[in-house]
């Protein structure tokens, strides 16, 4: 391990939670302006634009979280190590969730090629083909759906729990990360509404986001600061909104 003449080790000089924080907001901001986009033209993301988005998530979101998870655990700083792993995980499940979505949309016009091919022949192979594409296609497709809309609802309750979690032991820690573990809570309960509702849920879960970007941003900032003066130069850390060792005490 590399030290400093006065025998500090280096590596606690660096500050991961600078990546961390940048690839939660950087996520954060492409599934905003999804979401912004979808609420005015009211047409949701399809096809190339979703599995790029996706695949932006899960290399941002997902795999920048997941080292600076591993760098902050190296730190002892368990906590900011607990958060960056648990939202690599959800930004890249959520990736994931869509590339199939946008893969899902593409297979429609791939499918549809044999159907002109078949054109030529004789009425009733027309027949066959259209019934048996009705039956094999569409019908499953439209369940598959609602399948994975339920599914991805059901995976945002344990990443809502586990922001409510992180928001209140944060508390204990600085008055930045608390609002901004309140903020993805608040954006995940959106986002899953908006998966069944109108477009509202989408813009209140945007304006989140767009908050979670403005924490994010600062929060780095000030953490970047931090590991090169080795000084709190922003405020925001190292002042908790509570003391841990006092609760309780006013019963006592």
């Amino acid at each position: 391990m590399m030290t400093t003449p006065d025998g500090f080790p280096a590596s606690f000089y660096g500050e991961p939670g600078v990546l961390g924080m940048l690839s939660n907001g950087i996520s954060a901001f492409l599934v905003l302006l999804q979401n912004f986009s979808t609420a005015h033209t009211g047409i949701a993301p399809v096809g190339v634009e979703n599995i790029l988005a996706g695949v932006h998530l899960i290399l941002i979101g997902g795999l920048c979280q997941m080292v600076a998870g591993l760098l902050s655990f190296r730190k002892y700083d368990h906590l900011s190590a607990t958060a960056f792993i648990g939202y690599a995980a959800l930004w890249s499940s959520f990736g994931a969730t869509r590339i199939f979505f946008g893969a899902l949309t593409v297979t429609p016009i791939t499918t549809s090629m044999p159907q002109q091919m078949m054109s030529n022949l004789s009425l009733s192979t027309n027949m066959f083909s259209n019934i048996s594409v009705n039956a094999t296609s569409e019908i499953p497709v439209c369940h598959l759906c609602m399948s994975l809309k339920e599914s991805a609802i059901a995976g945002l309750v344990p990443f809502i729990l586990l922001s409510f979690i992180l928001a209140f032991c944060s508390a204990t820690v600085n008055y930045i990360m608390p609002f901004v573990f309140g903020a993805i809570t608040a954006t995940l309960v959106f986002e899953a509404v908006g998966m069944v509702s109108s477009s509202w849920a989408l813009v209140v879960s945007g304006v989140l986001e767009l908050l979670i970007l403005i924490f994010a941003i600062y929060g780095s900032a000030a953490l970047l600061i931090k590991g090169l003066t080795q000084r709190l130069a922003l405020k925001g850390f190292g002042t908790p909104l509570f003391n841990v060792l006092l609760l309780g005490t006013g019963n006592s």
